[in-house]
């Protein structure tokens, strides 16, 4: 009977794993050497006590999610590892908004030894949110198509109120009603999300921020701009000396209005320059443009141009 059993293969083969698990069990019951294993992502876990959350405190971030370290200890220990570390931010004592470095504390068993944390050290975020009235303005993004210009762009409020971490709030410029420019082609009311900035005119991403108008109405005007060229009006009733040249500063002139009023508009005149004499090399004279009807120049630029004979 023992013979015919010892010849059969599928009966050797399961003998010889009973013997090997057996073999194995024994080893690790008997001898568990120590070992230095690397342990990563381990969870970094934090709280507030209920005298810090009545206090109004909340975490708002923290730097790392996970720290790694290298755990020496016996190997049934170190290795296999799901659940026996974790890494814990002490924060009983703070009672204060701010951000705080922090060593987190692993938990381990006893006989195990720690090295190598990384990163030795988070930064832990606390704050208590806080509202405040924020002025709202246009921030464009973009650029204009060609011949596309925007007279006024007036949001729907002037102020809404956000909502967001005490030490964030001073970083806190104004509330941008964001535009893409290469969107506008003609005059019209849009809707767009607002978003925080800074003095800068960069995006601030706050976490947990809110803002009280979830959408800002901007009423845009826009005109047709182009630029068309400078001619002078000079009457010369004394005459022009010979060899002498005119020529005006600007000689271009970008004008804005109506789509129909600019695309009339081929170019502009000057008021007119008489002459009682002959002028001399390098006379200067200043004189007033003649802008057809509805066209207007961009806000601040000059109406005046200069006439020079050299």
């Amino acid at each position: 009977m023992v013979k015919k059993w010892l010849n059969n293969k599928t009966f050797l083969r399961i003998l010889s794993l009973v013997i090997a698990f057996a073999l194995w069990s024994y080893v690790i019951i008997t001898q568990d050497p120590e070992r230095t294993a690397r342990i990563d992502n381990v969870e970094v876990i934090c709280g507030l006590s209920q005298m810090q959350l009545n206090e109004g405190l909340t975490i708002v971030s923290k730097s790392h999610e996970t720290v790694s370290f290298t755990a020496t200890g016996n190997r049934s220990l170190v290795t296999g590892t799901d659940g026996k570390f974790y890494a814990k931010l002490d924060l009983d004592n703070i009672m204060t908004p701010g951000k705080y470095s922090i060593t987190p504390v692993i938990s381990k068993p006893d006989s195990v030894t720690i090295q190598a944390l990384n990163p030795t050290a988070i930064e832990v975020h606390i704050d208590r949110y806080v509202s405040s009235l924020i002025p709202v303005k246009v921030h464009t993004i973009g650029t204009l198509p060609e011949g596309v210009a925007i007279k006024t762009a007036t949001p729907d409020i002037s102020v809404t109120t956000v909502t967001v971490p005490s030490l964030m709030l001073e970083e806190i410029s104004y509330v941008g009603a964001t535009i893409d420019l290469s969107q506008v082609t003609s005059s019209g009311k849009i809707d767009v999300s607002p978003i925080l900035y800074n003095e800068n005119g960069a995006v601030l991403n706050i976490i947990g921020a809110s803002i009280e108008a979830s959408v800002i109405n901007v009423d845009i005007e826009a005109e047709r701009t182009k630029t068309v060229p400078v001619y002078p009006i000079v009457s010369d009733d004394g005459g022009f000396a010979k060899g002498l040249k005119l020529n005006v500063s600007p000689q271009t002139i970008a004008i804005y209005g109506n789509a129909d009023a600019v695309n009339a508009v081929t170019s502009v005149t000057t008021d007119s320059l008489r002459l009682f004499s002959v002028p001399s090399g390098d006379d200067e004279f200043q004189v007033k443009l003649q802008l057809p009807v509805g066209v207007r120049l961009a806000d601040g630029a000059s109406d005046v141009v200069t006439l020079t004979f050299k």
